[in-house]
């Protein structure tokens, strides 16, 4: 088993949403957080992969929200790497309260990529030794691939501004949640709680791009689901989205 990794945080009131509880955003920058403290610890954190024109992306994540932390609220999030497997690499999380009831799970499948030629590559040796690997797992990690929308009920365009672009100079997985969302009308956003998100990322974009956000609604007695497809201006899909609310 590879080793965990946990750090406390407390919710600022930056970290929060009209409720005064942490956004689904805040939680998806806590788990990648986590993980990138996780490679620093190890002596492979951005600046050093950024040298070696190298870097983890992500390509899907799922994530379960039980409970939403409120402002203020101190938690503890913990990190664990499942594995390689040959470009792959998968990690799980765990969000625990001050009493250590379990109150968000995720699970993530990330890229090792080239950032000159801007595309996978098998992991290299260097990071089976950093995290004690010893050989590439037998078994994938499942996370649903979720099909681009045919059909839609909103949309909503944006252009990518600079303050979305992250240190791999394209635009941050959060913004692309953001985006979804967006796209919704504000009386699903306030009147209801993503408790369950999925995310599959197909292509990147970079600053100056037009994007567009488009989603549907399906009811499903208290419950509602939300699909979402995030394209570029030419119509290339950049990622697909599945929100499940309560």
């Amino acid at each position: 088993m590879l080793e965990k990794f946990e750090k406390e945080y407390e919710i600022n009131y930056h970290d929060v949403a009209w409720n005064l509880k942490a956004s689904i955003s805040t939680i998806v920058n806590l788990l990648c957080d986590i993980g990138f403290r996780q490679s620093q610890s190890l002596g492979s954190g951005i600046k050093d992969m950024m040298e070696d024109k190298q870097s983890w992306v992500f390509y899907k994540y799922d994530i379960e929200v039980y409970r939403y932390p409120d402002i203020e609220e101190k938690i503890k999030v913990i990190t664990e790497p499942i594995g390689f497997r040959k470009f792959y690499a998968y990690r799980k999380y765990i969000v625990l309260d001050s009493e250590g009831n379990v109150i968000i799970e995720g699970k993530s499948i990330f890229f090792f990529i080239d950032l000159e030629r801007r595309r996978a590559i098998r992991i290299p040796e260097e990071q089976y030794k950093l995290y004690g690997v010893k050989e590439d797992l037998k078994y994938s990690v499942d996370i649903e691939d979720i099909k681009p929308l045919k059909e839609y009920e909103f949309d909503k365009t944006f252009r990518v501004r600079y303050g979305d672009i992250d240190s791999n100079l394209h635009v941050n997985n959060v913004k692309y949640i953001e985006w979804a969302v967006e796209s919704l009308p504000i009386e699903v956003i306030k009147s209801r709680t993503i408790r369950r998100i999925i995310v599959n990322f197909l292509k990147e974009t970079t600053f100056g791009h037009e994007i567009t956000s488009s989603s549907s609604i399906n009811n499903n007695n208290s419950a509602i689901e939300t699909s979402h497809k995030i394209s570029d201006e030419e119509g290339k899909v950049l990622a697909t989205v599945k929100c499940i609310w309560d």
